[in-house]
């Protein structure tokens, strides 16, 4: 089981967001969008969807992250939400501690849809 991080644009409030999860089965899953690293030769930009196994790490990882005051909360990614992410070109990360991104991430968020309401913690 893997959990992701809920993101937003924090232009809705969390029970209408809640409700719109829920009514139409949508996930806004934190990415990130990793610019090239110039002094790894890195070429081209690349994306990765940060996972995690204990919801409570993602939490702490997002507090870590994300901009003050903003929503944080994990959601329970299911093997469909993976796959659509992955059909996508994105790459799953799986972190087992809370680190700080660098520089050269931008954080990033994907709707993607869901045959099941998305359980959020």
């Amino acid at each position: 089981m893997l959990y992701g991080i809920l993101y937003t644009n924090n232009d809705i409030g969390t029970g209408e967001l809640k409700r719109e999860i829920r009514e139409n089965k949508i996930l806004p899953v934190l990415i990130l969008r990793v610019a090239p690293e110039p002094e790894h030769g890195e070429p081209n930009e690349y994306v990765v969807v940060p996972c995690f196994n204990n919801p409570l790490i993602a939490q702490q990882f997002a507090r870590r992250n994300l901009p003050k005051g903003h929503l944080i909360a994990t959601i329970q990614l299911n093997q469909e939400s993976i796959e659509t992410l992955v059909s996508k070109g994105y790459e799953i990360l799986v972190y087992t501690w809370p680190r700080r991104l660098t520089k050269y991430c931008h954080l990033d968020l994907e709707v993607i849809e869901n045959s099941v309401t998305p359980e959020i913690r």
